[in-house]
This record gives C-alpha cells, structure tokens and sequence, in this order.
C-alpha cells in the first residue's frame, strides 16, 4: 500500500523472492546495473533497502506501515528496489510492465553475475 500511496503513477506492484538478485542486496558496494538490453525499462539504478537501517537488525520482513513508508521511500522514481537478504519489490504503471520487471531484473542479474565470474572490465 505505500509505494501506491508515494507513487500516484504506479498501478501494479510486485514483491519476489528471486535468488538470482540477492546477492546485490547483500554484498555492499555491488551494484546491480543494466547489462541487457530486454531489461532497459529497469533504469539505470536499482537501490538497496536495509530494513536494518532505520528498525534495527530484525527479520528482514516488512511487518508494519513504517517499515512499509521507508521502502517506498527508497523506491522512489525507480522501477525496482532490492530488499536486503529478501529479494526485490518492483513497480509499474501496469501488471504486464511489473511482470516483465519480475522477469528480467533477475535475468539481468545472472548476466551480471556471470560476466563477473569472468573476470575483466564489465561493460554497460
């Protein structure tokens, strides 16, 4: 209910568990870019929330209306915000856009990540 109540043009929003994006909320200092062009309406950043921030080392749930508030605030003008150790909220103008967020921000994640393995400059 908080991203819709901050966000007037957001109709559709998404909450996912996806593996494949967890390590970019966890690993401080890496962020998760834009590596793949069907993900380009991601934007070109992805904020991390840290419930732990502002209520302390906790569940890493969102339980309560402030903690709800914080993460829209996080959010703000992007289309995704990663939950530390919890996986991602996504926001759109529309279901089908906040489903192919839910889809392709994890596939740009394992782009990413597997670029990294790799080794050498990742390019963006």
């Amino acid at each position: 209910m908080a991203i819709f109540a901050a966000r007037p043009d957001v109709m559709a929003v998404v909450h996912t568990q996806a593996e494949d994006t967890l390590p970019f909320g966890i690993a401080q200092g890496t962020k998760l870019r834009l590596v793949i062009h069907s993900g380009s309406f991601i934007g070109a950043e992805v904020p991390v929330w840290d419930v732990a921030d502002n209520f302390g080392d906790i569940n890493l749930l969102v339980t309560n209306m402030a903690q709800a508030n914080d993460l829209a605030k996080c959010l703000d003008g992007n289309s995704a915000v990663l939950m530390r150790g919890h996986g991602f909220a996504a926001a759109a103008r529309s279901p089908i856009e906040v489903v192919r967020l839910s889809v392709y921000l994890p596939r740009n994640a394992r782009a990413l990540l597997s670029a990294r393995q790799l080794g050498g400059e990742i390019r963006c």
